[in-house]
């Protein structure tokens, strides 16, 4: 049943008041200290447990913070304690002082009740401050353990859900992308290796977030410091010292390639996908390619041994896109943006030419790159009639020799 405001008795009330006016000076004063675990006592003796004071704290976070001015009594309404932030900071304060009591269960009240209690009408009653955002988005970061792994999957829901129910408040992907970019900054100042894995699980909300619509993608693109830049640089940056991170960087951009009954392709995402300069010139230096406007060192002119091959499904994802946008009938892709694609083709073909697959799993991404490519150039031939780009690069496909091997062969 949808989660409620208990009724709490006027002892729970005031043991909850008592312990919000303690965290001001819990870290500095051992009377405040001694204080607030002696409220934190009485509420779980009253509530039953960690879980009955989650499950309290929960409905209570979710409304507008009081008035400090308020008078706290046993005739008002049982949030008339504390409700919103300060709410919210005692939920902080217990995490992070008993987190074996607290992380999991609090991580797991919130994903139930944002994913099985908001709705688009219900939402608009739910204020969803920017603390809330960051004590959420903080326990995607925080395991370090393979016991731990759920705590971040809550969180991650969690915040998945209150994007998708919150479409009526424009700010909230741009609000949550900028706490992420503050989380991924320090997790790159770190440099340690354990920090890899938590920039891909910050990767991961933020392409799960665009995946919602054009005003996410919007939002993750939004400035030169964007969110998106931050994972453009993981998977494209050459030469790499963390070749697993930038592979798992590179996978995460092909998830924006998508396109199915949940969640279909937008014209925001397309454009991206589609007329990117950086993306292009980054997977065209992978797979040892440059452009008329990015030249790559002629000791560069070999596809990346590790990150090559997932550069190449990346553009293959891209061609697909491309056809898709050309024969959707409600596509709204700009004449600049298919002009890139033609120029984006026309690279592809030379990264397919020079690419020689050795093994059985490079034999079937290179059957697939050159599928694509002939598709793409087909279906942009037949649908553009002012440009004949696609055509030429269609008719060398048919008169290259090596490649049409290649292509049409499945033996070594």
């Amino acid at each position: 049943k949808i989660m409620e405001t208990l009724s709490l008795d006027y002892d729970t009330e005031t043991a909850f008041a008592s312990l919000f006016s303690a965290l001001a000076s819990v870290k500095t004063s051992a009377d405040a200290a001694a204080t607030a675990e002696s409220s934190r006592k009485l509420i779980e003796s009253k509530l039953g447990g960690p879980a009955g004071v989650v499950g309290a704290l929960i409905p209570l976070v979710w409304l507008e913070t009081k008035s400090p001015h308020e008078e706290i009594n046993s005739e008002t309404s049982p949030s008339s304690a504390v409700q919103g932030d300060d709410a919210l900071a005692i939920l902080t304060y217990l995490v992070e002082t008993h987190p074996s009591f607290y992380v999991s269960a609090t991580a797991q009240a919130v994903r139930h009740d944002a994913e099985a209690h908001l709705n688009e009408q219900s939402s608009k009653n739910r204020n969803i401050t920017d603390a809330l955002l960051t004590s959420m988005a903080k326990l995607i970061i925080a395991p370090n353990s393979e016991s731990e792994v759920g705590i971040s999957t809550d969180a991650h829901a969690a915040l998945l859900s209150l994007c998708k129910y919150n479409s009526h408040e424009k700010d909230l992907a741009k609000r949550l992308f900028d706490i992420l970019i503050c989380l991924w900054d320090y997790l790159q100042r770190q440099q340690q290796r354990e920090s890899s894995t938590a920039q891909m699980r910050i990767a991961d909300l933020m392409i799960d977030v665009c995946l919602l619509g054009d005003n996410e993608i919007e939002a993750a693109l939004h400035g030169p410091q964007c969110i998106m830049a931050k994972l453009l640089q993981l998977a494209l940056d050459y030469p790499n010292n963390d070749p697993l991170l930038q592979m798992s960087a590179l996978d995460q951009i092909e998830r924006l390639a998508v396109n199915d009954s949940k969640y279909p392709m937008s014209t925001k995402r397309a454009e991206f996908l589609l007329s990117s300069d950086v993306l292009r010139k980054g997977l065209f230096v992978l797979v040892g390619v440059g452009d008329e406007e990015f030249k790559v060192e002629e000791e560069n002119q070999e596809m990346d041994p590790i990150n090559g091959g997932a550069a190449l499904r990346l553009l293959t994802a891209i061609c697909r896109v491309g056809v898709l946008s050309m024969i959707s009938q409600s596509s709204q892709i700009s004449e600049e943006t298919w002009k890139k694609f033609e120029t984006l083709l026309q690279m592809f073909q030379r990264a397919i030419r020079n690419f020689h697959p050795k093994g059985e799993l490079e034999r079937l991404s290179y059957i697939h790159a050159a599928s694509s490519l002939v598709a793409s150039c087909s279906i942009v031939a037949s649908s553009t009639e002012s440009s004949t780009l696609a055509k030429d690069i269609l008719n060398s496909m048919w008169e290259d020799t090596t490649v049409l091997h290649e292509w049409l062969s499945l033996h070594s």
